[in-house]
């Protein structure tokens, strides 16, 4: 099963491609429901992961907002998250230039781009690229199709780091965990010299 989140402005054009264009017996069946977070999800026997979708476009233009929203997303009762990205662009002099009205405009600095997306990567997110919205719903079905021959994953911690993990402790504001690590060396070395009441909550647990 693929959901496809309600608030997906590009249902019409998923429909349309549904009937017209993406056809065959390895077509999974597709549902249009509200999602809590992200745009898709897809589930395959026992296994699933949640994705979020952004144009080129979008992305240039709100990837710090991003950031914050993918957090999120690997706090959430899913097995695996991913970004996905769609739409074609140019890279030129260190810039991401995108076609607009037939004019190559840059949007944003394509060291900003590849150091997000490594960043992201390195805290589990999975990501993928696509050219336009049709080739978006074959890899939506080649990875719901391939799913189940991929091992569940079995975390220690569900977040992306030690610090997002901390950060969901209460009594640990932003201000606490930067002084936490200009502190302690290592987040085990951290944990172990949290205060008193953090340490109760983390033994009771």
């Amino acid at each position: 099963m693929i959901t496809v989140d309600t608030r997906e402005h590009l249902i019409p054009q998923i429909k349309d491609l549904l009937v017209t264009k993406i056809i065959g017996e390895d077509v999974p069946q597709f549902q249009f429901h509200c999602l809590p977070l992200a745009d898709y999800l897809i589930e395959n026997s026992s296994h699933n992961i949640l994705i979020e979708r952004k144009s080129i476009a979008d992305f240039c233009g709100s990837y710090r907002e991003l950031k914050s929203r993918l957090s999120k997303m690997r706090k959430c009762d899913f097995e695996r998250i991913g970004l996905l990205l769609e739409g074609t662009y140019v890279v030129a002099n260190g810039q991401v230039f995108l076609n607009e009205s037939g004019q190559l405009k840059p949007r944003m600095s394509y060291k900003a781009m590849s150091n997000f997306l490594t960043h992201q990567e390195e805290l589990g997110v999975r990501l993928y690229h696509t050219m336009n919205l049709e080739e978006t719903i074959w890899r939506l079905i080649h990875i719901h199709n391939y799913l189940p021959k991929l091992d569940v994953p079995n975390p220690t911690i569900k977040a992306g780091s030690a610090v997002e993990w901390l950060s969901e402790l209460p009594g640990l504001g932003p201000a606490k965990l930067k002084s936490l690590q200009e502190t302690y060396k290592t987040p085990l070395d951290a944990i172990n010299g949290l205060p008193t009441s953090v340490k109760k909550l983390l033994e009771e647990w």
